[in-house]
């Protein structure tokens, strides 16, 4: 099992408790600055961790450090801000695509869609911008059949534009990318404009929605999935 814990200053900890993986039962409970993996019952659990791998026995608990992206410096104008969308899947909110990990992402209900996001007062010049969409592996068809290889599918927008804005009100369109489909990274690049919030408008995907089978009864979304938004000047 492989742990890498990230939490931003929005949430104070969260606790999985009773997790389960080849017979064994366990705990992780992620802090701001500590996380702790305790295993209560089965063989030993070999973990992976940022710093190397280790194992833990019955009735102990590993510790790790939980990494916070909002408190290393960087040049990304809207990292760890309070992002907001038109509409979200549950569990992909908008604030996955900001917050500095590509571990989560916002997935969209529906399109067309907007994710906005606010730039802090000193950073308003803005040039650059990356977006980096996620991808849809296989399903598991059943229980222990391990999912296929592939085909791993690109959640993207196959058509979107780059909207910014000084006073809250008027948007300005200053990229857009149109015809799209499989590339994962998207590097937007634009003369340097002022702005205190920057918005992405999502009008279509490049996948179409999966259909129910016996095999897959209910189907991930196909929707666009935006796991990382950068903006730098």
């Amino acid at each position: 099992m492989r742990v890498a814990p990230s939490l931003t200053s929005q949430l104070s900890g969260i606790v999985l408790r009773n997790l389960s993986r080849r017979g064994r039962v366990f705990t992780v409970s992620l802090g701001q600055r500590t996380t702790t993996v305790t295993l209560q019952s089965g063989a030993p659990l070999p973990v992976q961790t940022p710093t190397g791998l280790e194992t833990i026995t019955v009735g102990h608990t590993l510790r790790i450090g939980t990494s916070r992206p909002d408190l290393t410096r960087t040049s990304d104008a809207v990292r760890c801000q309070g992002a907001t969308a038109s509409n979200a899947e549950t569990g992909a909110p908008a604030l996955a695509a900001v917050d500095g990990t590509p571990a989560t992402g916002w997935q969209p209900v529906r399109l067309p869609a907007t994710l906005t996001a606010p730039v802090p007062a000193g950073e308003r010049l803005l040039g650059h911008v990356t977006v980096v969409w996620g991808r849809l592996w296989p399903g598991v068809t059943g229980p222990n059949v391990p999912p296929a290889p592939d085909p791993v599918k690109t959640l993207r927008a196959s058509s979107y534009a780059l909207q910014v804005c000084d006073d809250g009100r008027t948007w300005r369109t200053v990229a857009k990318v149109t015809g799209v489909t499989n590339r994962i990274t998207d590097v937007l690049r634009f003369g340097p404009v002022r702005a205190r919030y920057v918005r992405l408008r999502l009008t279509k995907g490049s996948q179409k929605p999966l259909t129910k089978t016996t095999a897959v009864p209910n189907p991930p979304p196909t929707t666009p999935m935006l796991e990382e938004l950068t903006v730098t000047r």
